[in-house]
């Protein structure tokens, strides 16, 4: 026992102290916790960064137009996305899983279906860029009926007809890209060309641009009325060849049937013409310019529809008269009539491409001679800076001699620029009023002899038409017809010219004599204030005066030859620039006649391949009239498209007018601060 009570003992002392030894510190768990969260938020943010990050973004791509994308919120928020707002729901994660659209590898297609594009054209006639026509509309049309889809959104016909009412606001030539002091610009319209150059430079180039648009209306016009004539001709003889003598009175009924038909499209595109042209000599603006051309452009598209219609009836009236000719005959008829009509267009074609040629010859000329007119008062201008410039360094010399004081050669330059300023405007005022009064005689004399020359024409044409009644060769008709309307250009071209050249020579020697005369007035002028107020300011003598003038009047001399042959150079190189923007301009109008050339041609292909599939229900003799029908439609549609470009590039000139004149660093710079 005794034993035993050692081996007790000993043992419960080293359990007391092992219990001793675990005792827990608080505090520096509590340090160490925090320690380890922050290392581990320091090797995520680390993690992230340098892994994580390049994985995503290698995956995602370096898309710039991500950066055009919207957000979200934008997206479900537009009320214009008809999928969005159909397809908002509940917030389930399956359901979101499943509607949600799988992602598009292709760009054009993904864009598409981003950007909903507005286009300044109806949208339906317009497509995407992946090839749906309107794809919010035919997705819309797919789609269950929102709850309060009938009181908030409008329909299908309200919505394309308020796009068609957002067209009439955004024209061909888009003023969103022109910075807004420049847009729709008004400006004074004008009845002649030369009344453009009593106008500023800017405003002057725009209304020679308008008038060069107002005569493309009239060719227009006046090649309707040549196409109406000679389809009633081309038609008279066609019915005297093939109609029996005893049917006259059917003949007859046909050809008063077109004549009247023929006139209401001749109203109806004069109704379009006169609107345009209503507003002469008041102010007007860009903005309906374009407006006014863009409703042409439409009016005259429905003319070339309506009188196809009208020779689609005419054959189908042709083909019912079967108790006057036979079938063969009148399908002979038919033919001969739209061969003729071809030809026709082809006529007019020409006409056509030769009118557009002048006017743009013309216009450069004119724009041309505006320039050179426009140096002789910056040549004014510039010897008043350059006289008052040598009378302020020779006061300057005066003054630094002893000769005058401070104040009394400030007060003699103050005079002598007063002086010459208002000399300067009114010599502005009466070149700009003795050049109205001579443009005013010139033009009304031009306009008498046009007149003229116009009532010669239309006799010889009369005489032609009368004599070539009872011919049957149509294709010599319609040659000799082209041949007198080229000749009745050619001739309105020459007398044009004549009158254009005389009055260049007439304003050219009007400008010279008033440059010399005022030239010699600011002299008289400058001299008088320099030789009255220097002796009487200072002690030199008037002849000492007379000897310093006598000098300052060389070294004028001198710095107004330099001023001259700086000016040849100038007028020079805008000659050279206008010559190169012509040519620039007939490069675009080959260009666009190389397009239609082979839209021509593509139309032919889906044409023809279209009739030989239907080759089992159309004879080859039908299928050949539907080409011909289709190729006479297409042609006259194809001669409004080259109008309409050739007047888009008239009004784009006409929207950056102010622009190029704020951007030149030649004379009219001078006449741009001026005005």
């Amino acid at each position: 026992m005794s034993n035993r009570e050692p081996i007790t003992e000993c043992g419960t002392d080293v359990l007391v102290s092992f219990a001793e030894s675990l005792h827990i510190y608080t505090g520096l768990l509590t340090v160490a916790t925090v320690c380890g969260g922050l290392s581990g938020l320091l090797a995520a943010a680390l993690l992230y960064t340098y892994c994580l990050k390049h994985l995503l973004l290698t995956r995602q791509g370096y898309n710039a137009r991500r950066l055009l994308d919207p957000d979200d919120g934008a997206v479900d928020n537009n009320p214009s996305d008809c999928v969005s707002n159909s397809r908002k729901g509940p917030a389930s994660g399956t359901d979101d899983k499943e509607k949600r659209p799988t992602p598009m590898n292709s760009d054009v297609a993904a864009f598409a279906t981003r950007a909903k594009v507005v286009y300044p054209i109806n949208q339906k006639y317009r497509p995407l860029a992946d090839g749906a026509s309107n794809p919010s509309l035919c997705e819309r049309s797919k789609l269950p009926a929102l709850p309060n889809e009938d009181s908030s959104a409008p329909s299908d016909g309200e919505s394309l007809s308020q796009e068609q009412d957002n067209d009439d606001s955004s024209q061909f030539v888009s003023s969103s890209l022109v910075p807004k002091c420049l847009q729709n610009q008004s400006f004074t319209r004008v009845s002649h060309y030369p009344h453009t150059l009593t106008q500023s430079s800017f405003e002057g180039r725009i209304s020679l641009y308008c008038l060069a648009l107002q005569e493309i209306q009239q060719h227009c016009f006046q090649l309707h009325e040549d196409k109406c004539l000679l389809f009633l001709q081309v038609l008279k003889m066609i019915l005297n060849r093939q109609f029996p003598k005893n049917n006259v009175d059917c003949s007859k009924n046909l050809l008063q049937m077109q004549e009247k038909q023929l006139s209401e499209l001749k109203k109806a595109l004069s109704s379009g013409l006169n609107a345009g042209e209503k507003n002469d000599d008041l102010s007007c603006t860009l903005e309906e310019i374009e407006r006014t051309h863009k409703d042409l452009l439409e009016s005259g598209l429905q003319v070339s529809k309506r009188f196809s219609k009208q020779v689609e009836d005419l054959c189908q009236h042709i083909l019912k008269k079967t108790s006057v000719v036979s079938p063969a005959e009148a399908q002979e008829m038919i033919i001969s009539t739209i061969q003729a009509l071809l030809l026709v267009e082809k006529c007019l074609k020409n006409i056509q491409e030769a009118d557009l040629k002048r006017i743009q010859q013309r216009l450069l000329w004119w724009e041309e001679l505006m320039g050179l007119l426009q140096s002789q008062p910056a040549l004014l201008k510039q010897e008043v800076s350059l006289r008052l410039g040598l009378i302020v360094t020779m006061m300057e010399q005066l003054t630094s001699n002893d000769a005058l004081t401070f104040s009394d050669m400030e007060t003699i330059l103050s005079e002598v620029q007063t002086t010459l300023n208002e000399a300067l405007q009114t010599c502005n005022e009466e070149c700009t009023r003795k050049t109205k009064e001579l443009l005013n005689e010139k033009c009304s004399r031009m306009e008498s002899k046009r007149k003229k020359l116009l009532r010669s024409q239309s006799k010889e044409k009369s005489q032609l038409l009368e004599n070539r009644k009872a011919e049957c060769d149509l294709q010599q008709f319609t040659k000799a017809y082209e041949d007198l309307l080229m000749k009745h250009r050619q001739q309105i071209r020459e007398l044009e010219l004549q009158q254009d050249s005389r009055m260049a020579e007439n304003l050219c020697d009007h400008w010279k004599k008033l440059r010399m005369s005022w030239s010699k007035r600011f002299r008289e002028l400058a001299k008088g204030v320099f030789i009255s107020s220097v002796p009487a300011q200072s002690n030199l003598s008037a002849q000492c005066c007379e000897e310093l003038w006598g000098t300052l009047e060389q070294g004028l001399a001198e710095h107004l030859q330099q001023a001259e042959e700086d000016m040849k150079q100038q007028l020079e190189a805008m000659t050279a620039q206008l010559n190169e923007e012509g040519k620039v301009w007939s490069e675009e109008m080959a260009l666009v006649q190389n397009c239609l050339k082979h839209l021509k041609v593509q139309q032919a292909k889906i044409l023809k391949a279209m009739v030989t599939r239907q080759s089992y229900t159309l004879s080859s003799q039908v299928g050949r009239l539907i080409e011909e029908k289709h190729e006479h439609l297409l042609a006259a549609v194809q001669r409004s498209f080259v109008v309409r470009h050739f007047c888009l590039h008239l009004l784009q000139e006409m929207r950056l007018s102010k622009l190029k004149a704020l951007a030149q660093t030649d004379f009219r710079a001078v006449i741009i601060e001026d005005s």
